[in-house]
């Protein structure tokens, strides 16, 4: 769930039905007791003895409830709803047309430097997921459209589902749903999707249509050594019609300068947070993916990093779009499920100790200097500020007033959303960051300049310069909790957000 740019107000939703409308809470009563959302093993993560099939229970039953003909109690299909939501979490099982032809995909695993399952990138495998033919949260999948120029040139795709990103490892060794893949290398896998694009494109050596430090990357890559896909798309840059062939049969056009420098330059936990699903031509920005523990509580009021989406349901919406290119699943039988199950996930416990005199501490410190931005009822992460106390640079605001999609694919996203969604202009507050499950992660702040707890607090021998933003406000608050603080209340303070 990657790049949330957009103030979605989707004018068509249809309501959630009477048994959850309503409910900040999980509708699953026993969801802690029969839902896995933390294992040691990526394939006890899975739990496809009850999740399988769900979702189609789960429509049939939706749409026996729209007719009034329900066969379920509201318990029996609150369950469906939630049991789908983890499957849909990380087996997508939605069509679309922004997928990874397999063929480009086996042949990137062929190159010389490549490990099997896209290991170089970050995508989570283990033991438990070796007989499985792609990584975690690479699915198999079907193009959108049954009748397109697309499907001649790739029948056969797979695509990144929630889990590929929202999937991590703990610092304790186990896998946890929600969490954030910070071992994933986004910018890089993209750098090697688009190689396909690149070897075919009889412009590829135009510095004006492809950065020059990406044109030298792409041609390290020896041609001899290519397997017979990529040689097939490197000669079909000769054919009659080229520009016609990556418009209509591929469907996808070089991103921006900006866009691909970006990929070049960013590194493992982060992307920008502006390509690929909407493309600015002179715009970056480095964010690390968010946890998604307690979200959609009571109180929370706004979804997203770079945007203030008003509801759970827009937030979902917006994901679908970007990673299907259509809203055809932006209605509340495709949406519920996500939804329920996300309000029922809940962050890992920490497996050390709770030292309560020390937590008490740092309550108090939380208190003092972090709740005027992270408040302590809603996972610390309900609350927006103005972009300028967010570090949040002014280039970034006021977004879309003169946008101008410069390629295919944010052409074909951008237009999706104007057309049943109002789209605000002046984007002048972000969402703070959450605090629940913080103690998993080793990058923080939004831009993930801070290498965890330690370094934010100072402690363990770490210490921190400010971060390189434009404003520094936020960066002032984070280290005045090193300067201005004993380490007693430091400690507290860290114990106190551990066990959050």
């Amino acid at each position: 769930m990657l790049n949330k740019t957009f103030t979605l107000l989707l004018l068509t939703f249809i309501l959630a039905s009477a048994s959850y409308a309503d409910s900040d809470s999980c509708v699953m009563p026993n969801f802690d007791q029969e839902v896995i959302t933390t294992a040691s093993s990526l394939k006890e993560l899975q739990q496809p003895e009850i999740t399988e099939n769900t979702c189609s229970q789960y429509r049939e039953e939706f749409k026996r409830r729209s007719k009034d003909h329900s066969k379920l109690n509201d318990a029996e299909f609150n369950r469906l709803t939630v049991l789908c939501g983890k499957w849909m979490f990380i087996n997508s099982g939605m069509r679309t047309d922004v997928g990874i032809p397999i063929s480009v995909l086996n042949a990137i695993e062929a190159l010389p430097s490549m490990e099997t399952k896209l290991k170089n990138f970050g995508f989570l495998s283990d033991e438990s997921w070796s007989a499985e033919p792609y990584p975690f949260g690479v699915v198999p999948a079907q193009q959108l459209r049954r009748l397109a120029f697309k499907r001649l040139g790739a029948n056969r795709i797979v695509q990144i589902s929630c889990a590929a990103c929202h999937t991590g490892k703990l610092p304790d060794g186990r896998v946890a749903l929600g969490a954030s893949n910070e071992a994933l290398s986004y910018g890089q896998f993209n750098l090697y999707t688009l190689y396909s694009i690149w070897l075919v494109d009889r412009l590829k050596l135009d510095e004006t249509r492809w950065d020059a430090d990406l044109i030298r990357f792409y041609q390290k890559l020896d041609p001899e050594q290519l397997n017979e896909k990529f040689k097939s798309l490197r000669s079909s840059s000769t054919l009659p019609f080229n520009q016609f062939l990556l418009k209509n049969i591929i469907g996808e056009e070089p991103p921006p300068l900006e866009t691909q420098r970006a990929f070049l330059r960013s590194g493992a936990g982060v992307y920008n947070g502006f390509a690929p699903s909407l493309n600015f031509k002179n715009r970056q920005i480095f964010l690390t993916t968010p946890q998604l523990w307690g979200i959609g509580q009571k109180g929370e009021t706004t979804y997203g990093s770079l945007s203030r989406q008003p509801t759970l349901n827009h937030f979902i919406a917006e994901a679908f779009v970007y990673s299907n290119r259509s809203a055809k699943y932006n209605h509340e039988q495709y949406i519920g499920p996500i939804r329920e199950f996300l309000k029922c996930l809940k962050a890992p416990s920490s497996p050390k100790p709770i030292i309560s005199l020390v937590r008490d501490t740092g309550k108090k410190v939380f208190e003092r200097s972090c709740i005027q931005c992270h408040d302590l009822t809603n996972g610390g992460g309900s609350i927006t500020q103005p972009a300028k106390a967010l570090t949040i640079p002014s280039t970034y605001r006021s977004l879309f007033e003169e946008y101008s999609a410069p390629d295919i694919q944010s052409t074909v996203n951008f237009d999706i959303l104007k057309k049943d969604e109002l789209l605000h202009p002046q984007h002048d507050e972000f969402k703070v960051r959450r605090l629940n499950g913080i103690w998993t992660r080793s990058r923080l702040t939004l831009n993930g300049q801070v290498n965890g707890l330690d370094q934010m607090f100072c402690l363990n021998g770490k210490t921190r310069k400010s971060i390189n933003l434009e404003d520094p406000l936020s960066d002032q608050i984070h280290r005045d909790l090193c300067t201005n603080y004993s380490l007693e209340e430091r400690q507290g303070l860290r114990e106190f957000l551990e066990h959050y």
